[in-house]
């Protein structure tokens, strides 16, 4: 029943962020179960007891739309291979002109052929604070605003297609149509955030994503 519940809240959720913006790019893309169950198999009923109990009492089934949702509707951005070991992913975002830096389990560097520098394509939803600018606190704490974000915005759930979604086509097609400029500035603000943030990254499941590295693991001053 509370599984039933979770699911419910989420696609409520899902038709009010869609219904209240919607993203310059969005791409409809399909949502590979394979390759969700590969990086998050808790949120799969018949995974093993963990993803029962997930699923069942808790939010596996609603977390699981909000993924495929967000592969439908969400914006598309350039991500880029910032390191290998550990591999290290960085998604950039329009709306704060800055990236988020995801970090998973290496093994994807050689199952998807990737090398540093490797062009990627994030699909990702922000998160604005309406009718007045963010204070510099209320930014997610491991995220910095560049001199094009929109002061409005504080953080945002990045996902990487190539690890979601089978529709290869159509994500090669998005990033030939993705400026050089943006890849390189996306690679720039990633290295400059390893450099700043000395390796923190967020966890790069996609159920896990959008939160932000501790404060303890983030330095106070630059």
């Amino acid at each position: 029943m509370l599984g039933l519940i979770s699911y419910l809240q989420a696609r409520s959720q899902r038709r009010a962020i869609n219904q209240g913006s919607s993203a310059s790019n969005p791409l409809s893309l399909r949502m590979s179960d394979t390759k969700l169950r590969r990086l998050c198999p808790s949120l799969y009923c018949l995974s093993g007891p963990l993803g029962f109990l997930r699923c069942s009492l808790g939010d596996g089934w609603g977390r699981r739309f909000f993924i495929r949702d967000m592969l439908v509707h969400g914006d598309s951005r350039a991500a880029v291979v910032v390191s290998l070991s550990p591999l290290l992913v960085a998604c950039y975002c329009d709306d704060l002109d800055g990236v988020c830096v995801l970090q998973f389990c290496d093994d994807l560097a050689a199952e998807h052929g990737l090398g540093r520098g490797d062009h990627l394509l994030t699909v990702l939803n922000s998160t604005s604070i309406l009718r007045r600018r963010a204070q510099h606190n209320e930014i997610a704490a491991d995220l910095v605003q560049g001199i094009y974000a929109n002061p409005y915005y504080v953080n945002f759930w990045p996902l990487v297609a190539e690890f979601l979604s089978d529709d290869m086509d159509v994500i090669a097609a998005r990033k030939e149509r993705i400026s050089e400029e943006e890849y390189a500035r996306c690679r720039s603000l990633g290295d400059e955030h390893i450099r700043r943030f000395q390796g923190a990254a967020h966890d790069g499941r996609p159920d896990r994503s959008m939160w932000p590295v501790k404060n303890s693991q983030v330095p106070r001053s630059w």
